[in-house]
């Protein structure tokens, strides 16, 4: 089975949230930096360990 996390950001103050940054957030916080992003928040829609374990 396979997770999903999202990158959402704001274009125009290029802070972001992630969304679920189950297993590796340090790649998804990468990746929101080399589009220029910077991460603020961190949104779980629900509680299950393989959504919530990236929470770190």
């Amino acid at each position: 089975m396979a997770n999903f996390a999202y990158l959402l950001g704001c274009e125009e103050t290029r802070v972001a949230a992630l969304i679920d940054p189950c297993f590796e957030p340090e790649r998804l916080v990468t990746n929101a930096k080399e589009l220029g992003y910077r991460v603020e928040w961190v949104i779980n829609t629900h509680g299950h360990h393989d959504h919530v374990n990236g929470n770190d």
